[in-house]
This record gives structure tokens, sequence and C-alpha cells, in this order.
């Protein structure tokens, strides 16, 4: 019989659950998240578990745990979730509540480093112990593995916080209440921010076409006018990348990783980033730049999470 992990990935607007097998997805559910109360959100979460150990059986999976990743702050040693902008959590013990309703033992983890720990352990980062993991969505974050293990920080466990570097001491304030974070200048928001200003002031070009038609730019709308050749949309991304690169040097001269894994929805621009990137710190004058790979997970947050279960059990190593 193989063995399995269960991983839930609890977003928002959507909770994501998967019965993982050597890093394959091999059964998968979903539901909207019902934000009404903590408890609710819980059980959603136990009856998808349930659902997932009825599929196990059918696949001959033995499932050694839980892993969860949710956004927000945690306490992973005490497997609470102890709040998030989104989400009803308030200090709420997930792992103790879902351990005693299934059985299994459970693990909880911030849904960024549960990615990191994903990349460890089935991604683009097997077999190299000290990586960073860098998610470039609505926001940016991040996760630190130092020889092999993953780094959580102190009180608030937020290590990683690379989007809240000061990368421009004149940028936008940032929603944490800093002046010019990365994160407010080179999160998917702010890339169709600049995108936006830009094709507005040139008056011409395929952004402009679709601003004019009264679509509200998306940073996918730039990737996609970027690869096409539009040069508006270059110039965007190479000052994204430009401030992108503020961040992997900060990330190369304080951590020295051997890895540096993007993943997020902005890593869906592909090799277009990482020739930005490459372009960003080559024009900061970084000599010695770290390796850069794309996420090599199509669902980081269900195999991050199962990953999390998996290396928290002990002789599954």
């Amino acid at each position: 019989m193989m063995q399995g992990w269960i991983g839930l990935d609890v977003g928002g607007t959507g909770i994501k659950a998967g019965l993982v097998v050597d890093g394959r997805i091999v059964a998968e559910r979903k539901l909207p998240t019902d934000c009404s109360s903590d408890r609710a959100i819980l059980e959603q979460l136990a009856h998808l578990v349930e659902e997932l150990m009825v599929a196990a059986d059918t696949e001959s999976v033995q499932v050694g745990g839980i892993g969860v990743a949710v956004p927000g702050s945690v306490d992973s040693g005490r497997g609470v979730a102890v709040g998030a902008a989104n989400l009803p959590w308030n200090n709420t013990p997930i792992c103790s509540w879902l351990q005693e309703r299934t059985g299994l033992p459970t693990f909880l983890e911030n849904d960024t480093n549960a990615a990191a720990v994903g990349e460890l352990v089935y991604g683009a980062g097997q077999g190299v112990s000290d990586l960073f993991y860098m998610a470039i969505g609505t926001g940016v974050g991040g996760g630190i593995i130092s020889g092999g293990q993953l780094i959580r920080g102190g009180k608030g466990e937020d290590g990683g916080e690379i989007g809240h570097i000061i990368a421009d001491l004149n940028g936008p304030v940032c929603a944490c209440g800093q002046r010019g974070c990365l994160e407010a200048l080179a999160a998917a928001p702010a890339i169709a921010r600049l995108a936006t200003e830009r094709a507005t002031a040139a008056g011409e070009g395929p952004l402009w076409s679709k601003i004019n038609s009264g679509k509200v730019l998306e940073a996918k709308d730039v990737f996609e006018a970027a690869k096409a050749g539009d040069p508006t949309a270059l110039s965007v991304v190479d000052t994204s990348g430009l401030y992108l690169s503020v961040g992997l040097i900060a990330i190369r001269r304080v951590l020295a990783p051997d890895l540096v894994i993007i993943g997020g929805g902005v890593a869906g621009a592909g090799q277009l980033l990482l020739d930005a990137l490459d372009k960003g710190m080559e024009s900061l004058g970084l000599r010695s730049k770290p390796v850069v790979k794309l996420s090599g997970l199509s669902q980081p947050g269900i195999v991050g999470a199962a990953a999390v279960g998996k290396s928290n059990t002990p002789g599954t190593n």
C-alpha cells in the first residue's frame, strides 16, 4: 500500500484539498470557504478530510497525516491560526480540533512557508538544503529553508517576509503602513497599476486599447503584451524586474541560498520574468547572482500542505 498525505489549502474564497502521493495529487476536492465563523471552516476541513479518506481507500493509499496551509499569522508549534485579514481566525486550534475529529496527526503552517517546504520535498528544491521561496502574486512573500529546515523567525513567525523590505524610499505607502515596500512596487496589482499609468501616457498600443475599451488591466495582460513585443509592457516588466532584483540581492547577501525559487501568479510570466530578474541584478552590479528557478509545483498550496504533514512526521523523510 502506498503512503500518502492530505493537504488542505485554506483561502479567503475557497478551500482546496488533495490526497498527495510522492508529490502527485491523486484525489482532489474543493469548497467555497464559509467565512461565517472559524468553527464553520473547521467543519468544512473535517468534511474534506473524510471525503479524501474514502478516496484513499479506493486508491489503496495509507494516509500518514494532514498538513494545513493558511494565510495570516500562525503559531505552528501549537497548531493555532492566530489571525488573518480575510478569514475569521481567532487563535483557532486547527490542529488539535482536526486531530481529535479525524484521528490523524495534523500540522499547520503559513501558506508561503508551506509552499517552500513543498518545493524542498517535492518540487524544484529537491536535493537542495538552502533555498529561498519567493511568492509573487497579490502580495510578495517568502519562505526560508536553511540546512534542510524551515526557518520561521521569532515571535509572530514572520521570517522571510521579503515583500516588506524597503525598495524605494520615495515609493508608495504599502498596506502594512511602511513606504516603498517591494510588495507595493512589484506585486501583481503594482505591475498592473504601473502598466495602466504608462499605457495611458503613451495613448497607444495593445494595453491602451484594453484600457480604452473599459478593461481593468491585470498583471497577466502586461506579460501577454510583453511576450508579443509591446514596448510599454516590456518597460513595465523591466521596472518590475529591477525592483524584484532588490529583493533578490537582499536574499543573496543575507542568506546566500543555493537556490531561489519563484512562485505565485506572477511566476506564470515564465522566462520573461527570469530574464527581467537577471537583467535587474546585473544592472545593480551584483557579481555573484543566485540561481533562480520557477516553481516546480502546479498546486503549491495542496502539495505544500501535504509536504508539511510529511516533513513533521518522524521516520518519513
